[in-house]
């Protein structure tokens, strides 16, 4: 029953924002997944939607696409050509164990109930020696700290369940994986989230993740479980 009224409550959702054929994030997350991915791999493709970002990393690889939205994976299917599965992420994935060399999660995390159990299920369909990439957006950025000081709402999408900053992303995927990378991305030091003046990769450390809008991982070495 929770899935179906995911279900529902998902395809209302990205018609209503707009959200086929939108990526966010995208004048830096298709080029970043792309090198992250690679090719000649087996990726699962978990929250791919209608396939937008999915065709920056399905060249020369062997993708299945996985959503809770039937609606978008019709249109994957149709454009990309590539198996789709219809699964809820709350739950464990379809997938033998070992069975993928990258898993690929873009702005996923955030939705789940419980994102240390989703990321278990991560870990047990990666090879020993596979790669999980990903990203969340950046909660609290500068600009979300002030519409919080100043008693406004900081968070305007009702399907987030849950709300990252680097040092909580970090801390969730080491208690996964051996080998972890955040990237801070995105941001500008004035003018909100899309204008004034860039944030480059030469920027300090905190700066990048004060300012980033999203934040980007690459995980490698599953752990065992406890």
């Amino acid at each position: 029953m929770r899935s179906a009224r995911w279900r529902a409550r998902y395809e209302a959702h990205h018609v209503r924002g707009g959200r086929y054929g939108y990526v966010y994030g995208g004048e830096w997350r298709p080029d970043l997944f792309r090198e992250w991915v690679g090719s000649g791999a087996g990726v699962l493709d978990l929250g791919c939607r209608d396939g937008t970002l999915t065709t920056a990393y399905r060249g020369g690889n062997r993708l299945v696409g996985v959503d809770i939205d039937l609606t978008a994976l019709g249109e994957a299917g149709r454009g990309l050509g590539i198996p789709t599965v219809c699964a809820d992420l709350n739950d464990p994935l379809p997938f033998a164990s070992k069975a993928f060399d990258v898993v690929v999660a873009g702005e996923v995390l955030e939705h789940l109930i419980h994102p240390a159990t989703f990321l278990t299920e991560v870990a047990r369909v990666l090879v020993p020696d596979g790669w999980f990439v990903g990203s969340t957006p950046n909660a609290f950025r500068l600009r979300n700290r002030w519409r919080f000081l100043w008693g406004r709402e900081y968070e305007t999408d009702e399907t987030h369940l849950h709300r990252f900053s680097p040092g909580r992303l970090r801390r969730l995927l080491e208690a996964g994986f051996a080998r972890v990378e955040v990237h801070a991305l995105g941001g500008h030091f004035m003018g909100g989230g899309r204008r004034g003046i860039r944030v480059g990769r030469g920027a300090p450390r905190w700066a990048r993740e004060l300012f980033a809008l999203d934040l980007a991982w690459r995980c490698r070495g599953p752990r065992s479980p406890a």
